[in-house]
């Protein structure tokens, strides 16, 4: 299969009301899963955590009567045999015993498209080459071998994840994966106005504060038991019942969120230079002074954080040789800057009382410097030429 995706007779289904926007991806992954060409295709979904990927495929999968395979934790063995009974129970056919490795494994996966084209999802695909090494080498052996010999085949598999290191790895230019891919679509955050519909905010002001706090995760409206705040006025009160309750999801998310994607790295370190940075550190050497750390230690903290979509550089606007850095996670800068210093007391004393003591640091640290970041982002992304 080539780059471009031709025409296709195969009825393409409707975004379905769930899917909060999303226009273009789902018009992306539906012509990738409805092109009737022959061949089978392999098509790429990467973001961070939070951003709705597995919510978007499942909805695809479904309106497409596909099948989709999500990986959890487990041993190589458990995978292959949770893989082999899921897919025994979409053909409908008796399982025919688990099969040992993952070579048989492609193999059956795309021979489920044949005259039709075939939706197939592998979900959380880092983590089944964890289990798993050889997985991608099997998969670049079964398509070299089926695209000069299988014509007929027109499975179109999908593979994501949201461990951006392990998915750049094997899908960057100098992968062999990546001469395959037909589609590779990254899922990102719901920026600011997007955000603000999704929430069902009306209130700029009010949007921009909540947009500061738990920036553009879908995730994040149900770690809020899908509430928003009732107005500007609800807005402390929202936040004390949400990101400063501890019985709720969004409490310990944003170190939930450093464990996830940093792995097993110093989190120690790692959650005092975002502290460094929100307090307004931004060279490496700022930070390491600041932190007490090793410019080692702290390079190759900022790196890691860097690779995982957390932190980004970006020239200073007045001085481009200066270069700053910046959290690309609102809920972590929230975090890092108006709360962690406050967090030990909150399970012993009354949120309100403490959010009270940390607001001045949240509009001075946080909702500032995040509407000027929108501001800069409407000029450059959407306001239309002088």
């Amino acid at each position: 299969m080539g780059a471009a995706v031709a025409p296709s007779d195969v009825p393409r289904p409707a975004k379905p009301p769930v899917v909060f926007d999303r226009d273009a991806e789902w018009e992306a992954l539906v012509a990738f899963a409805c092109d009737t060409r022959p061949g089978p295709g392999l098509g790429v979904v990467s973001g961070r955590l939070r951003q709705g990927k597995s919510f978007l495929l499942e909805a695809l999968t479904g309106a497409l009567d596909g099948f989709c395979f999500g990986a959890h934790q487990a041993a190589r063995a458990e995978s292959l045999h949770r893989l082999d009974d899921e897919l025994a129970l979409y053909t409908g056919e008796s399982p025919a015993g688990h099969r040992a490795g993952w070579a048989d494994t492609v193999d059956a996966l795309l021979a489920l498209g044949g005259r039709q084209p075939v939706l197939v999802v592998l979900d959380d695909f880092p983590e089944l080459v964890r289990q798993s090494p050889e997985l991608p080498s099997v998969i670049h052996n079964a398509y070299r071998r089926l695209r000069e010999t299988g014509p007929n085949v027109r499975t179109r598999l999908l593979v994501s994840g949201s461990s951006l290191p392990v998915m750049h790895r094997l899908f960057s230019a100098a992968s062999p994966l990546h001469e395959l891919a037909d589609l590779e679509l990254t899922v990102g955050p719901l920026d600011f106005r997007r955000a603000a519909g999704f929430w069902g905010i009306d209130d700029p002001g009010l949007a921009l504060l909540v947009h500061a706090v738990v920036g553009g995760s879908p995730a994040y409206r149900r770690y809020a038991g899908d509430r928003a705040p009732d107005g500007p006025g609800d807005f402390d009160a929202w936040v004390c019942a949400t990101v400063l309750d501890p019985r709720s999801p969004l409490f310990l998310e944003s170190h939930h969120l450093l464990q996830e994607e940093t792995d097993h790295w110093d989190r120690a370190l790692t959650h005092s230079a975002l502290s460094a940075i929100v307090s307004g550190c931004s060279t490496q050497g700022d930070i390491a002074e600041r932190v007490g750390a090793s410019l080692t230690d702290v390079s190759h903290c900022l790196s890691l954080l860097h690779a995982n979509g957390l932190l980004r550089s970006e020239p200073d606007a007045f001085r481009p040789n200066l270069v700053r850095l910046r959290i690309t996670e609102p809920l972590l800068a929230f975090e890092h800057a108006a709360v962690r210093h406050h967090g030990s007391a909150l399970p012993r004393q009354d949120a309100a009382a403490v959010w009270h003591r940390a607001r001045p640091v949240f509009e001075t640290a946080v909702a500032e410097p995040h509407f000027a970041e929108i501001c800069r982002t409407w000029a450059t992304e959407f306001a239309g030429p002088a």
